[in-house]
Parts: structure tokens; C-alpha cells; sequence
């Protein structure tokens, strides 16, 4: 399991994706139903996929592969996109013990 946190190793998949969702002020639904998303929609699923990798779990329905690629998108881009830095140090904020 990736990470230290006591949160993310005992927290439910479910639950934890609802907080960050939460967090971050997106739908869930949204992104399990839609075949494309764009814009600050696409940057706030990348950010939940990378999140949930962190947990090594995946519930958005998307395969190994295409998590994988967004997961590295995330880990590329928030470096230099301020918007997706704040929102992952947002997210870790609220799973971080």
C-alpha cells in the first residue's frame, strides 16, 4: 500500500472517494457515466484516480491502464499546473492523520 497514512489504509474505498469528492466540489456519477471529460472536470478525476491509486484501489471503472496513464498525468502536471497542485494538497489535507 502506497503512503503512510493510517486514513487511507483503514478508510473505505467508497467513503474516501466521497470525502475527496467532497473536497474537491465534483460528481462522481459525472465521471463513472461520461466516455470523455475536459478542462478542470478531467484535472479533478485525474486527481481522485490518484488519489485512489494511492490506496492501490480503483471505482471509477476504468482499467489498469487508463489509471495508470492519468495517474502519471497528475504526478507530471502538478508540478507545473498550480490548480492540480493545490487540489491534490487539498485532498491529501483530509486523509493525512
Amino acid at each position: 500500500m502506497r503512503g503512510g497514512s493510517r486514513l487511507l489504509k483503514e478508510e473505505a474505498p467508497g467513503i474516501l472517494l466521497a470525502k475527496c469528492a467532497d473536497v474537491l466540489e465534483c460528481d462522481i456519477q459525472t465521471y463513472k457515466s461520461a466516455a470523455r471529460l475536459s478542462g478542470e472536470e478531467r484535472d479533478k478525476r485525474d486527481v481522485l484516480l490518484y488519489i485512489l491509486w494511492q490506496t492501490g484501489k480503483s471505482l471509477l471503472g476504468l482499467t489498469f491502464s487508463s489509471v495508470s496513464r492519468r495517474v502519471n498525468h497528475v504526478k507530471s502536471r502538478q508540478h507545473e499546473n498550480k490548480v492540480i497542485k493545490d487540489s491534490v494538497e487539498k485532498v491529501n489535507t483530509i486523509i493525512k492523520v
